[in-house]
């Protein structure tokens, strides 16, 4: 009974209404666009991240940490490769080995890092680089030959099938110098990726190493999304032998958590600016609501009514205004959000043609948006908090004020 007073009384100012529940809908808009968008650019980073390099989860050595990780080595076994088969969320796990190296061609020589891969396991869903690959072929079909970047064939000049040699160092300082050739190339709009990388089948490789030189760096462990990762990384962490070690993406890849640590702060300082602003307009308009209607709520109290139920009713009407307002908002927002989550919006135009943050490079400049649904709930739930919270004030004087006093002003 009281809630459809609430309701009826803000129709008493139409006006003053549809403005209020408008601003309400924008700052819903605003904060569905920038958070889903904000949310989708952060999912791609953590996911070119984790195909470039590490994956979203790395199993390693326990010295992987300490030591470079080129110097860090293990060989997976039928054990691990049954730990990980045993864990449902996790879609692909590749053993990858990484170092340094001299690359030279017939006309320039230049220091760049290798990845070595079991090209049987690697494709677009889980590596970088095949996903940008322009020439060549990448997959089980992959048998011999290098994979480099666009920039640092550049550099080598050189093009698909001509021959490169490249020169590895160990550990115990002794170095081997094996011949290849250009198999593919690649171009991520990265230049630290494309100026400084190849990929050769690990095949290839361990063919001219010794048997105590052939092992991987890490494995790169795949999961469906990012939030997975804490729970699998515990699960695996529990079932690993002594030596291996399960590590997330923010222990592998710091820089990218420190920049999402500083968006984070940037972020939440723009979201309570914009519900200061929702909540400024709530309070003016339940203000001039108290000042139009003093006259009606001195009689209300003079008639024997508590200012208990005044407070009640005020506040009814401010969650009424916020439950109008979120509505107002989803029906305004589902367009937008529904094309950006399923089209996206290309921005390459705007900005060139990659986005690099905390050292990982995107190249694809197409905005998506996505909300989890703790977010599309928290997000539904602010502007009617905010509406009361901001109503609470003028909504307790008015409850407080003296009907005499008031009754005696009209």
């Amino acid at each position: 009974m009281m809630l459809q007073l609430a309701f009826r009384n803000l129709w008493r100012r139409k006006r003053r209404t549809v403005i209020t529940a408008l601003s309400i809908a924008f700052g819903f808009w605003l904060a569905v666009i920038l958070i889903g968008i904000r949310e989708s650019v952060s999912h791609r980073f953590i996911e070119v991240g984790a195909k470039g390099s590490f994956g979203f989860l790395t199993v390693a050595a326990r010295d992987f940490e300490s030591r470079k990780a080129q110097l860090s080595h293990f060989q997976p076994s039928a054990e691990l490769k049954d730990i990980i088969a045993s864990v449902p969320e996790i879609r692909a796990a590749v053993p990858r080995r990484i170092g340094e190296s001299i690359l030279q061609s017939t006309h320039q020589n230049t220091g760049a890092g290798w990845m070595a891969v079991d090209p049987k396991l690697e494709n677009a869903d889980v590596n970088l680089f095949c996903h940008y690959l322009k020439e060549g072929t990448c997959g089980p079909e992959w048998k011999r030959g290098a994979i480099i970047g666009s920039t640092l064939a550049e550099k080598l000049k050189v093009k698909r099938d001509d021959e490169l040699i490249y020169t590895l160092q160990f550990a115990n300082g002794q170095s081997i110098s094996l011949m290849t050739h250009v198999q593919g190339i690649f171009h991520t709009a990265s230049e630290d990726l494309d100026g400084h990388l190849y990929l050769i089948p690990i095949d290839e490789l361990e063919a001219e190493l010794p048997a105590s030189a052939r092992y991987f760096s890490y494995m790169a462990i795949f999961v469906d999304n990012a939030y997975q990762v804490a729970r699998v990384t515990r699960e695996l962490n529990s079932r690993l032998p002594p030596e291996l070690k399960a590590f997330t993406w923010q222990e592998t890849q710091p820089s990218l958590v420190e920049f999402f640590a500083a968006d984070r702060l940037i972020f939440m300082i723009l979201l309570v600016f914009i519900c200061l602003i929702i909540a400024a307009g709530i309070a003016t308009c339940m203000n001039m609501n108290f000042i139009e209607r003093r006259r009606e709520i001195g009689t209300l109290l003079a008639i024997g009514m508590y200012p208990r139920q005044i407070l009640v009713l005020l506040l009814q009407e401010a969650l009424a205004l916020g439950i109008v307002g979120t509505c107002l908002g989803t029906l305004i927002t589902a367009p937008f959000y529904l094309y950006l989550n399923l089209h996206g919006v290309d921005i390459s135009r705007m900005m060139g043609y990659s986005m690099t943050a905390g050292g990982i490079t995107q190249g694809d400049m197409v905005l998506h948006c996505r909300l989890l649904l703790w977010q599309a709930l928290g997000i539904a739930a602010a502007p009617i908090l905010s509406s009361l919270l901001a109503s609470l004030i003028p909504a307790y004087l008015a409850s407080t004020t003296m009907p005499v006093e008031i009754l005696r002003e009209a």
